[in-house]
């Protein structure tokens, strides 16, 4: 059999190609994982700061065009958001709060309570609301002319 090589091919693989491709395989997951959940944490963060600055400029629209001839005001407390009718939350009329719901996990902190003036909206607060998940956080500047800045 002159000429003629005979090659072994191997019929399937060894024990220490299988547990690296594994581990590739895990480690390229785990980072996959880690990638995707702190997107999602930043996502629910941005769109509940979205939230809350929508609250607020619907509070402000509504005091700008003196619906009710009312001032009117957002209330943010742990459980979440009151868009209120009234000089205070206090003395606002209950039955017409409008009430969203905080997403869980979020911490604020800041002023509680923003009431806007009819016709002017000129707010009785200035200073911020900060929210955050624990490891990034938004804060939301609120003036005294009733500015909204994020």
């Amino acid at each position: 059999m002159e000429g003629k090589t005979s090659f072994a091919s191997p019929q399937g693989f060894t024990l220490i190609e299988l547990v690296i491709v594994m581990a590739i395989v895990s480690i390229i997951l785990t980072w996959g994982l880690v990638v995707s959940l702190n997107a999602y944490r930043q996502a629910v963060l941005s769109g509940e700061r979205d939230k809350i600055v929508s609250i607020l400029k619907k509070a402000r629209s509504r005091a700008l065009s003196n619906v009710h001839e009312l001032a009117h005001g957002v209330y943010i407390d742990a459980t979440g958001y009151t868009l209120f009718e009234g000089s205070s939350y206090a003395s606002r009329n209950a039955s017409l709060d409008e009430v969203f719901p905080k997403s869980p996990g979020l911490t604020l902190g800041g002023i509680s309570e923003v009431v806007l003036s009819p016709l002017a909206a000129t707010s009785t607060a200035s200073g911020s609301v900060s929210i955050g998940n624990g490891t990034s956080n938004f804060n939301i500047f609120i003036n005294y002319e009733g500015r909204v800045a994020w």
